[in-house]
């Protein structure tokens, strides 16, 4: 009698863990806001530019709901999982980059998503800032 029920069963919990998913957002809709701090960096200096995309990574990371290896439905659709928790990183991070406007910042963030694309979407920069330090 059992085994009709389970694979039922365990639809339903795939269902629910792909709904339960954080999803991108759609045109004018705010799933979670950081404070990114800029003030500190000279725009115009590919160093500073780095490290502000290194910010913007970790920040979308947070955004988007941390690790998605922690997130219930990966034990069940991985693939799936850290699909979507990538798009939603990926569009943060370019919203972010077009409303700070600045050209450079524009370029090394295209020139960055084709080579972590390229690379399998490990992270979005290398640089020193953009892997979150012990205890933040």
């Amino acid at each position: 009698m059992l085994r009709p029920i389970l694979p039922i069963m365990l639809s339903l919990t795939i269902a629910q863990s792909a709904l339960a998913l954080p999803h991108t957002a759609t045109q004018g809709e705010r799933i979670a806001s950081i404070n990114v701090p800029v003030s500190d960096l000279d725009l115009q200096d590919d160093a500073d530019v780095q490290v502000l995309l290194g910010r913007l990574e970790r920040a979308a990371v947070k955004a988007c709901g941390g690790n998605p290896r922690f997130h219930p439905s990966y034990d069940l659709v991985p693939r799936y999982t850290i699909q979507v928790f990538r798009s939603c990183q990926h569009d943060a991070i370019a919203r972010a980059v077009a409303t700070i406007d600045a050209p450079k910042v524009t370029v090394a963030f295209e020139a960055a998503s084709k080579q972590a694309a390229k690379d399998g979407w490990a992270h979005l920069t290398h640089s020193s800032d953009a892997a979150p330090k012990a205890g933040t």
